[in-house]
């Protein structure tokens, strides 16, 4: 018979061997790893989490959502577990329910810069512009550099007809790195309705 000592030691050496070969971009062995935890501790909420964000990086967000729900159940007050179960839900379009992941989320953590954004956009998806419109200025307000919530701070008030605005939250974004296609077709669409 193992004793409680031993199987702690076991289960923090498999999480510790997860954590390795994720960093390694083994996903599968991953996978295996963790599920090997949840055999010894079915609510292990870091085997919990740790499948959740796997599925929810492969696309399977309906399993994602399972398994972060359960490392949500363990462990109620881990912003990171709310944060990811919110990410899965906004990609499965439940933008009630992610708001509530997020919403919590910030409750627990309210410097979670990725959280603001991501709200944000679930709020814009709503046509609640206003509350979006403050989420990505809490966002920047924390940091500042962060093109995403520049481009998404954009995307926004092009849709409410801010060009100049728009343009200069793009031309934030670009000047810190960001370098994406739709960064620069958003910026040239806007260029185009301002007439140069």
């Amino acid at each position: 018979m193992v004793n409680s000592s031993e199987a702690d030691a076991e289960i923090a050496s498999l999480l510790k061997q997860a954590q390795s070969r994720y960093q390694e971009g083994a996903l599968p062995a991953t996978l295996a790893l963790y599920r090997q935890v949840l055999i010894a501790d079915p609510r292990n909420m870091s085997a919990l989490q740790g499948i959740g964000i796997l599925y929810g990086q492969s696309g399977r967000f309906h399993q994602a959502v399972k398994f972060l729900s359960a490392a949500a159940d363990v462990q109620p007050d881990d912003f990171a577990v709310h944060y990811n179960l919110g990410k899965a839900l906004q990609a499965l379009n439940q933008p009630e329910a992610a708001l509530a992941s997020y919403h919590k989320t910030l409750s627990l953590r309210s410097d979670y810069v990725p959280a603001y954004n991501n709200r944000g956009n679930v709020l814009r998806d709503l046509h609640r512009y206003v509350e979006a419109l403050g989420d990505y200025d809490r966002a920047l307000s924390l940091r500042p550099d962060f093109a995403e919530a520049h481009f998404n701070r954009g995307n926004l008030l092009k849709s409410l007809n801010r060009y100049e605005e728009a343009l200069a939250a793009y031309d934030t974004a670009l000047s810190l790195g960001m370098k994406s296609v739709e960064l620069q077709n958003e910026r040239s669409d806007v260029l185009s309705q301002l007439g140069h």
